[in-house]
């Protein structure tokens, strides 16, 4: 049996609250928990938000890891390493670097880790840390969303068939400018993500990053109005998370497009499309 109460060590918190929580919150083996456990994930995205080094830090015993910041290129993973079978990653990040991102969802997979995401979850880390394990929950007034590529000065994109034949979608190509070494160095990128994806997929025909109709359409036509990749970003409604093998559960999936619109403002997101 493993105990979680270490979570409430946060030096802020009164005596009287931590006790009313220790008492809430019993202890349990991660294999007796079958539903989403709302308090012991507040309490582990407390902890995570406390003074803690950023953007990668471990907890006592190592049986929880809390992810906050950019994922770099060569940044150093071995917290994650660390980790006890069957942990929490606590996460909270606009992406970064893709190869990296898979790497630690490789790592977390092998450990059985639970993910866990406050706030927001962008790029790289919704297509790669979301999906790692196979479990995730996402806390309330969060956004988890989806870019083609973060960078639309440096990477390009060009719209095809999907692969489900669902009609046309947007994806990430080399740009026609790209000397021999970065053309080669993107087609590797764009097979491993696709290597990725299938591995991660319950049926054959998904494609990543994940999208619906709906935004689909509407990423396709904002590109269509204005020739170019705006840099947008697109939630999933849950509903469509039957395409992937890791089991996603929101607290509060958003509503509507203005409480989308409220959180990516408090988080300077940039442009999200809710997907209703």
């Amino acid at each position: 049996m493993q105990s979680w109460s270490w979570i409430l060590v946060p030096a802020r918190w009164s005596l009287a609250l931590a006790m009313v929580l220790i008492i809430a919150i019993p202890d349990k083996s991660r294999a007796q928990i079958d539903e989403a456990d709302w308090s012991l994930y507040h309490l582990a995205v407390e902890y995570c938000r406390g003074p803690l080094q950023r953007p990668i830090a471990s907890g006592p015993d190592r049986r929880i890891v809390c992810f906050d910041g950019w994922i770099d290129s060569g940044m150093d993973l071995s917290a994650i390493h660390d980790l006890q079978d069957g942990g929490l990653f606590v996460v909270r990040s606009f992406g970064g670097h893709a190869a990296t991102a898979m790497t630690m969802s490789w790592l977390l997979r092998d450990r059985h880790a639970t993910v866990i995401v406050y706030d927001y979850c962008m790029s790289a880390c919704a297509g790669f840390l979301l999906i790692a394990s196979d479990q995730a929950y996402v806390t309330g007034e969060s956004i988890v969303a989806w870019r083609v590529v973060d960078d639309p000065q440096t990477e390009c994109v060009s719209v095809g068939d999907a692969d489900d034949r669902r009609g046309k979608r947007l994806r990430r190509i080399s740009c026609p400018e790209s000397s021999p070494e970065q053309e080669q160095k993107t087609k590797t990128a764009i097979r491993a993500e696709r290597a990725f994806y299938a591995d991660r997929a319950a049926k054959p025909e998904f494609e990543g990053p994940p999208d619906s109709p709906y935004t689909r359409r509407t990423v396709k036509n904002l590109y269509d109005q204005f020739g170019t990749y705006r840099r947008v970003a697109w939630m999933l409604n849950p509903r469509y998370h039957v395409f992937l093998k890791t089991k996603i559960i929101y607290e509060a999936y958003p509503g509507h497009q203005e409480e989308v619109d409220a959180l990516a403002a408090r988080h300077r997101l940039g442009t999200v499309i809710h997907d209703p």
